[in-house]
């Protein structure tokens, strides 16, 4: 065999394996694609508006605030956020309040936002913030799910729940309330738009392990559509749960945080005052799992 046979046989050869990886690299190029489209599934995609009520008191410890700021970017992080996306609001209340961010719909700006946040400092008005977050929502005009997150560990002051259902009637504004520790529970639930938007947890430590399922519930609702009235959403059918949950330090996990489902005897002592289990909230530091 000359030399000119035996290059013509290496190029035949090489050219046959070349074709031979031709479905492998393909494949990968599938499988690329598959899981991206995964990670996209997992975002809620739906047009909402969030706003988030902040608790900036003086209860609020500097640790407090620092867990509080990693449970709404837990929060935000599970959405697709975009103009035509998420867009979202803050609101830190103490007797006085502080827009802190102005609808926004670039993801890198809502999370720096969150890391910028500073504690204010002072008493608790709740419906001083419910006023401000009112505002926010009546110069936001877009067809979109206007969600409320209110977090506090302090008491509901005169006014507030009738605002929350000014809002709720006139702005359709659907109010998710999370209670942080076992203060005045029962105000801080009558704000939720339902019982199953009520999150009671017993220290800001473990605010984290709602986050997903609060964005979930969130998304949930996002999903009925921006005109529904509140009051005609069907929550129970829509969330797939009737109560509401309630998470401790010894609660599992946060990937599947069990719905508090009372007994028909507990469901009556229950309703007594907030559930028994609640943590101090000087079992903060208590290294918990993450989410």
């Amino acid at each position: 065999m000359n030399f000119i046979s035996l290059w013509a046989l290496l190029l035949a050869h090489t050219v046959w394996i070349c074709d031979a990886m031709r479905p492998a690299i393909s494949l990968r190029g599938d499988v690329t694609d598959f899981l991206s489209n995964q990670r996209v599934k997992e975002e809620c995609e739906s047009a909402v508006d969030v706003a988030f009520l902040l608790d900036g008191s003086y209860s609020v410890r500097d640790p407090d605030f620092e867990a509080l700021k990693k449970f709404v970017n837990k929060t935000v992080s599970r959405f697709g956020i975009g103009p035509d996306k998420l867009q979202v609001g803050i609101v830190q209340y103490t007797d006085e309040v502080q827009l802190e961010m102005d609808w926004e719909s670039d993801r890198d700006k809502v999370i720096a936002g969150i890391g910028k946040l500073k504690q204010l400092g002072g008493f608790t008005s709740v419906k001083a913030g419910l006023e401000e977050v009112r505002r926010l929502f009546e110069k936001h005009q877009r067809e979109a799910r206007r969600i409320l997150i209110l977090i506090s560990d302090g008491d509901v002051d005169p006014g507030a729940i009738d605002l929350k259902k000014t809002m709720e009637s006139e702005e359709k504004v659907v109010v998710f309330s999370v209670a942080v520790g076992n203060e005045a529970t029962s105000d801080l639930m009558d704000l939720a738009s339902s019982k199953q938007l009520f999150f009671n947890v017993s220290n800001y430590g473990v605010l984290d392990r709602i986050a997903k399922r609060l964005s979930k519930y969130s998304c949930d609702v996002a999903e009925v559509g921006a005109t529904t009235e509140v009051n005609d959403i069907d929550f129970q059918q829509t969330l797939k749960t009737s109560e509401s949950t309630v998470v401790t330090k010894d609660t599992p996990s946060s990937e599947d945080v069990p719905a508090l489902e009372p007994s028909e005897e507990e469901g009556e002592k229950k309703s007594d005052g907030p559930p028994e289990d609640l943590a101090p909230l000087e079992d903060q530091n208590s290294g918990l799992p993450e989410d």
